[in-house]
């Protein structure tokens, strides 16, 4: 199973991950990619995500000015293909889920096919999934484990 397959699960328990400051470049350039990533596979159109600037405000609290910086740090490190539509005054927002996955085995975010959580591990070797007794589990219609928050 590939990085990013393994990763995809721990979206649900953990929203920021600082690992991924140092290969992604800054702070709000991991969020702003965590949230393309987020909405990468709620999406059937072969250009990627489609998203306002004010819709990722809303999302994610950067500003525009914020989030136009992130986006060129992201296009720098090949996380993000953007494909303008100029016509349309829209900007979509794709994956290169190749360059995620090497940004993922050499970032300090311990991946491995054998956790049996699927969460990755951060570098003290904790996994990144809740603390026992913060999260309960429910198989879904595809096999696949949903982790929830109860209180």
């Amino acid at each position: 199973m590939r990085p990013s397959e393994i990763f995809k699960t721990a979206l649900k328990a953990r929203v920021y991950y600082p690992e991924l400051k140092k290969p992604i470049g800054s702070v709000n350039a991991v969020i702003l990619f965590l949230q393309i990533l987020y909405w990468q596979d709620k999406t059937d159109n072969d250009l990627g995500v489609y998203k306002t600037s004010e819709e990722f405000e809303d999302e994610t609290g950067l500003t525009a000015k914020e989030q136009s910086t992130a986006r060129k740090k992201l296009r720098e490190i090949g996380l993000v293909i953007e494909t303008p539509k100029r016509l349309e005054h829209k900007i979509y927002y794709k994956v290169d889920f190749d360059v995620w996955d090497k940004v993922l085995e050499e970032c300090a975010i311990g991946i491995s096919a054998n956790n049996e959580e699927g969460f990755p591990e951060t570098p003290n070797g904790n996994s990144g999934n809740l603390p026992k007794g913060d999260s309960g589990s429910n198989q879904t219609a595809n096999g696949n484990k949903e982790h929830l928050i109860t209180a």
